[in-house]
């Protein structure tokens, strides 16, 4: 971070790698401050991704909303402690940002990190890493070959990936990588389809080497354990009974996802009581996150809040509260809603500040 100023502006390219990392280091951070401990995901950690010495990539399996993203967030923020001090990381989320749409851009970009960590003080030479893909995986192995020369070691993480758009990117990739990686290189995929969808796309070996993990929902015992700890995180004053029935709600919907919205929900409610219009828990990820936006909307308005969030939405990097504030000042609709009439808007025109705050 500290070198970004030092960049000429001319230097565009450069400017576009770095903040390419920080994004997905930025993502990480807010991810990995959301993972809750697991007996099942902490044993994955202890016994098999950081000690297991393995040439091939591991790949971890999970439906939407598992926890898988904040689990490898975790694993992320966690390997110095594993690994030493010494180790490169790079994570990235794909299609989290602009400049990661496919597998290719995202390998590009994390082995320009690698070398750079490499060679930091020839940077101008890294950003010659080829584009074209057999040429970039190549290129790649290449890198990972002088870590393994050096015996330093290397944590690569891919987030995000969907065999229904990436399926033929990442059969490329498995192929050039099978039984390839030094053992000092690790690489893991997290990928939302399983069983004979990702058949199809991993080699033999891959296949056999044991290095393919399913994160599965919770128990019962562990969504329990995760309710309390988010609604103590929470502050949120719920009485007995109330625990009680969400207990029984999550029972069918054990996963991460889902106790997480539902937690929000009911704090929503607790906090805001007039807009409690519907008492019934939420049963699905679907009806927590439309919930949610209905309460929002009703405590905010429809149109201040669909504008928000498409906003928010369209910034891929992220976008700060200074400028989200810019971009509602400069929508008319939304101002003219704001005032009531054309004729109290004043010259300056700014989206109302105490608006915002509430």
């Amino acid at each position: 971070y500290k070198r970004v100023p030092t960049i000429p502006d001319s230097d565009r390219q450069t400017k576009v790698l770095y903040f390419e990392l920080l994004s997905h280091f930025n993502l990480c951070m807010t991810h990995g401050s959301r993972y809750v401990p697991r007996a099942d995901l902490d044993d994955l950690i202890k016994n098999k991704i950081f000690v297991k010495p393995c040439h091939f990539p591991i790949i971890l399996t999970g439906e939407s909303g598992c926890g898988m993203t904040s689990f490898l967030s975790h694993v992320a923020l966690t390997s110095r402690d594993w690994l030493g001090s010494d180790i490169v990381v790079a994570i990235r989320y794909l299609k989290q940002t602009a400049n990661s749409h496919t597998i290719p851009d995202i390998i590009y970009s994390i082995t320009v990190q690698l070398e750079m960590a490499l060679n930091s003080s020839n940077w101008k030479q890294v950003l010659k890493v080829p584009r074209e893909i057999n040429s970039l995986y190549k290129h790649f192995l290449c890198v990972a070959k002088q870590y393994s020369d050096t015996n330093r070691h290397a944590l690569i993480i891919i987030e995000n990936l969907d065999l229904s758009e990436s399926r033929e990117h990442l059969s490329q990739l498995l192929s050039k990588l099978d039984n390839c990686l030094p053992s000092n290189f690790k690489l893991i995929l997290g990928v939302r389809e399983m069983g004979e969808e990702l058949s199809l796309v991993t080699t033999r070996q891959i296949r056999v080497s044991g290095n393919t993990y399913n994160i599965t929902l919770l128990t019962k015992h562990e969504s329990a354990e995760i309710l309390k700890i988010m609604l103590d995180t929470s502050h949120s004053l719920v009485s007995t009974d109330h625990i009680i029935m969400l207990n029984k709600t999550i029972v069918d919907h054990p996963n991460p996802l889902f106790l997480l919205l539902l937690c929000t929900y009911c704090h929503m409610l607790q906090t805001n009581p007039l807009t409690n219009t519907d008492p019934q828990l939420p049963t699905s990820v679907e009806t927590a996150a439309t919930r949610y936006f209905q309460q929002l909307e009703l405590k905010h308005g429809v149109l201040l809040t669909s504008e928000v969030v498409k906003y928010i939405s369209a910034g891929h990097v992220g976008v700060t509260e200074s400028e989200l504030l810019d971009l509602l000042s400069c929508n008319d609709e939304l101002i003219l809603n704001c005032y009531g009439s054309a004729e109290e808007i004043p010259d300056l025109v700014r989206f109302p500040y105490l608006l915002w705050a509430r």
